[in-house]
């Protein structure tokens, strides 16, 4: 039986679970399973084996899995979650098995990295600067045009994202970064930040694999951002509605940047613009998209990104079970609720009248009416969403829009 480590399955790496239990295999989780590293119910129903360790410490891990009956059994480590995506391949290495090399998560965790790999080999980047300090930042700013955009060079989630029009706002959203002690999934956000020059245009994100030097593409999905200056995404509509033309280019172009950052035999998420000179890209990761984008891309297509990781992971080829999927067709979309500014709910309105427009899927409350709404990071404060499918991509826009102006939060003020 196929044996593999997941390590510390948080949002769609829950779905590593699920389908590594649906192939029949031996599923070993580590997890902190404590604060924000809590293990769902579900993901502990289906692991074979748990082993509670600080995820965070790659040499912890191999003890720990080493001393555990199934250590030596393992065939695979996958990371569930973008900061455990570097622990892992640490993991595969200790324990000689397959996964990417340490050199390689380097350019994908490292936002600052990731863009040198593509100055060097000559693919479009917004030109930056690494800065880390408020000293530095000055500086940057002097090299780059306005406006420009301020980011955590290994954080996630668009935390602490922040577009910024003269030398001033770029310091104040650095010096936020500086001062913020946050820690997510165990890790500090830290200071060492990039400002890159802001890329106007439509945002995109592409999802597939690199199996031996071929890229394959399974979707490419449209992102629907919220007001700048912050990033955050409300929506996302699979696929894109896009010509033969501009999703060419883009398929081009992604290709050209899994080459550049050395990708091999993993999943990739790639975030882009389609600015007025071609795509140009926001970041790449070496891990399943979140946001339901998982779910999305096997709406449409049948394609199964959990299933082509897992079976990378253990050296297996992703198209042995991907290409006995047919596609399905059509369109899927997901829309996010946004409170705005207030900080609790009593109800969601329009949220009982969505069946009537939208193919649902999948309806969910992510923070409960009466509940203190996150009162930072624009991202951490959507209330619910609504996952659906629709006939083709316009009219997942459509949908996408009314469920944007018609679910609306009552507030509530707690005492």
């Amino acid at each position: 039986m196929t044996s593999v480590l997941i390590v510390e399955p948080v949002s769609s790496g829950n779905e590593l679970v699920v389908r590594a239990a649906a192939m029949g295999w031996n599923i070993v989780v580590a997890s902190f399973d404590a604060e924000d590293r809590t293990l769902t119910a579900a993901t502990k129903d289906l692991a074979s084996t748990l082993v509670q360790v600080d995820t965070n410490d790659a040499h912890a891990i191999v003890e720990a899995v080493s001393r555990s009956p199934v250590g030596a059994g393992l065939d695979g480590v996958v990371a569930g979650s973008e900061f455990h995506v570097e622990i892992a391949a640490r993991v595969a290495e200790k324990l000689g098995l397959p996964g990417l090399t340490t050199t390689d998560v380097a350019l994908v965790r490292n936002k600052a990295k990731m863009r040198e790999a593509l100055q060097r080999a000559g693919v479009r980047s917004p030109r930056h600067r690494e800065v880390a300090s408020r000293a530095e930042a000055e500086l940057a700013c002097a090299a780059l045009t306005f406006p420009v955009v301020v980011k955590p060079v290994e954080s996630s989630s668009s935390i602490h994202v922040l577009k910024a029009h003269d030398t001033a706002e770029a310091v104040r959203a650095y010096a936020a970064i500086e001062a913020d002690g946050m820690i997510d999934l165990g890790r500090p956000l830290g200071d060492e930040v990039v400002i890159e020059e802001y890329v106007s245009g439509d945002e995109y994100s592409a999802d597939g694999y690199v199996w031996r030097g071929e890229v394959r593409i399974a979707a490419v999905t449209r992102k629907l951002l919220g007001p700048e200056p912050t990033f955050v995404e409300l929506g996302h509509i699979t696929p894109a509605p896009l010509g033969p033309n501009d999703l060419g280019a883009i398929e081009r172009y992604v290709g050209q940047v899994v080459r550049a950052v050395g990708l091999e035999n993993s999943v990739f998420h790639c975030e882009m613009r389609l600015s007025a000179n071609g795509p140009v890209l926001m970041e790449i990761a070496a891990r399943l998209p979140g946001d339901q984008i998982v779910h999305l891309v096997a709406d449409v297509t049948g394609v199964s990104m959990a299933d082509a990781a897992l079976l990378m992971a253990v050296g297996a080829n992703p198209e042995t079970c991907l290409d006995e999927h047919a596609a399905i067709g059509g369109a899927a979309g997901i829309r996010f609720v946004d409170p705005g500014s207030i900080t609790a709910y009593t109800r969601i309105e329009g949220w009982d009248d969505v069946p009537r427009y939208a193919d649902v899927v999948e309806r969910k409350v992510l923070v409960p009416a009466g509940e203190q709404i996150p009162s930072t990071y624009e991202a951490l404060r959507r209330v619910a969403y609504v996952r659906y499918r629709a006939s083709d991509p316009d009219a997942a826009m459509t949908v996408n829009e009314r469920l944007g102006r018609e679910l609306r939060p009552v507030a509530a003020y707690l005492s």
